[in-house]
């Protein structure tokens, strides 16, 4: 994804936002649908590097909703769609976490493979997009559009700042099931409470999207960026490891899910 997303962006600008959603929707829900079958860790490699050249849903959404929305509602809009998104990927978590548990893995894939497809229907029949594409003539090469891009003034800092907001945001995944067992001393219902933690931050994030949004509108965007950094590293100290060195595992496998709401 880090290598095809400016390409994808490029096509955007040139055929437009609404087909760059379908593709990622419906690209990101057959790779999902075939995980489902994979029969070793290496073919689960390989799809998920292509899901990762053919998706980008969440970037293909903001692109469309930015163009067409009025500079002085950006904000309000591109909150409201990180709402929804983090709604979805609150409860996604722990839906997932669930049906893991009561169904086995394979059919969490497949379930998310046609919600996925659903979206992209949607996508097809109800969003609208007034695209004019820029005169050939006109409009600038690749490396010229990016290397205009990177210079605009601020841009560096927004870069460095998603870099390091997505490797805080992921850096704990992979381990975050092998955590929580280890805090509890117990497999069952590992994944039920992976999801629950995982799920209750992004139903933070559904909560305050709108509202961050609407109120960067009204005092500016970088004083909402730099409070909600500061308030991020602050919030992301390590507090289940203490819970985990200081209250017995009899209570943490009844409570955690509670810490972590």
């Amino acid at each position: 994804m880090m290598v095809t997303s400016p390409i994808w962006g490029t096509v955007a600008d040139r055929s437009g936002r609404k087909r760059m959603l379908e593709r990622a929707t419906f690209g990101a829900a057959i790779t999902l649908a075939l995980m489902g079958f994979v029969q070793n860790a290496e073919q689960l490699v390989v799809l998920r590097a292509i899901q990762g050249m053919v998706s980008g849903v969440v970037a293909a959404a903001n692109a469309l909703v930015a163009a067409n929305t009025p500079k002085e509602h950006s904000g309000e809009a591109l909150g409201l769609l990180q709402m929804g998104r983090w709604v979805g990927v609150a409860g996604g978590p722990i839906l997932g976490g669930v049906l893991g548990d009561m169904f086995g893995f394979r059919e969490s894939f497949w379930i998310t493979a046609i919600l996925l497809g659903l979206a992209g229907l949607a996508s097809t029949i109800w969003v609208k997009e007034d695209f004019k594409p820029a005169d050939i003539q006109v409009r600038p090469g690749f490396w010229q559009s990016y290397r205009t891009l990177f210079n605009s003034p601020g841009m560096a800092g927004l870069y460095s700042l998603t870099f390091l907001r997505s490797l805080g945001n992921t850096i704990t995944l992979p381990i975050a099931s092998l955590f929580i067992v280890s805090l509890t001393g117990l497999e069952t219902g590992a994944a039920s409470i992976t999801g629950i933690v995982i799920g209750s931050a992004a139903f933070a994030s559904a909560v305050s999207a709108a509202w961050l949004g609407r109120l960067g509108d009204r005092i500016g965007h970088n004083r909402i960026l730099i409070l909600a950094a500061m308030l991020a590293a602050f919030c992301n100290a390590d507090f289940v490891t203490f819970v985990g060195s200081t209250i017995p595992a009899s209570y943490i496998s009844t409570y955690l899910p509670v810490f972590a709401l």
